[in-house]
């Protein structure tokens, strides 16, 4: 099976001082370096990296061009989405976003700033048939729940 993988950018950051996130620096990696190893030991079935942004975003940190430098190994499989304007939230970048892709199959969606373990999904995808869609959960503490976007 051949994924696709949909990565959120087009956040503005408040919490991080309006800083483009992906490309800050989180230990010894940058933030979008910790997302990328979730889905860089399953690339033989990868199909596409795309990463959706803002045009103010590309223009400001030239994300097209750093994220290929970054990830050279996969650079041919890299799609940068810009929307004209940031949104009010991750489901309507997503929405944005898939409008511009139109791929809505085989598709992994994930933000910049989170690092996924995909080999329960991966396992599941070849263990049956029934691909509709797959969801992965965690918990949330109540208190938790004004910074998650859901």
């Amino acid at each position: 099976m051949s994924l696709n993988v949909l990565i959120l950018m087009a956040g503005e950051s408040s919490r991080f001082d309006y800083k483009f996130k992906p490309f800050l620096f989180l230990d010894n990696k940058r933030f979008i370096e910790h997302c990328m190893d979730s889905f860089l030991p399953h690339n033989s079935g990868i199909n596409s990296y795309n990463f959706i942004v803002t045009k103010k975003q590309e223009k400001d940190y030239n994300v097209t061009k750093k994220l290929k430098t970054i990830f050279e190994i996969v650079e041919k499989k890299i799609n940068v989405i810009q929307l004209e304007k940031k949104t009010t939230g991750p489901y309507q970048t997503i929405i944005k976003g898939l409008n511009k892709l139109k791929i809505i199959k085989n598709l992994i969606i994930c933000d910049c700033d989170h690092h996924i373990n995909i080999n329960p999904i991966i396992q599941t995808l070849k263990d049956t048939t029934i691909n509709d869609i797959i969801i992965p959960i965690w918990d949330i503490k109540y208190e938790e729940q004004y910074r998650w976007g859901k």
